[in-house]
């Protein structure tokens, strides 16, 4: 956990560190947050992560294809 006396600076800081950091909050989730946090949507981070997200879901849609779940 990387939680502790900072977290809300963090969260204000980075909110796309929560899906990164907290299984299950998506990107859907810590965009919003960003969003309302006043995060431009056009930034490096939101890109980062959006691009991160995209890549994961591929990688659990190809899993679940090659092992049939």
């Amino acid at each position: 956990r990387r939680s502790g006396d900072d977290a809300s600076e963090r969260i204000r800081d980075a909110p796309y560190c929560l899906a990164r950091d907290i299984r299950g909050i998506g990107f859907a989730t810590a965009d919003a947050l960003a969003k309302r946090l006043g995060i431009d949507p056009e930034s490096k981070a939101e890109e980062e992560a959006r691009q991160k997200a995209e890549s994961e879901l591929k990688r659990a849609k190809a899993e679940n294809l090659m092992f049939g779940s």
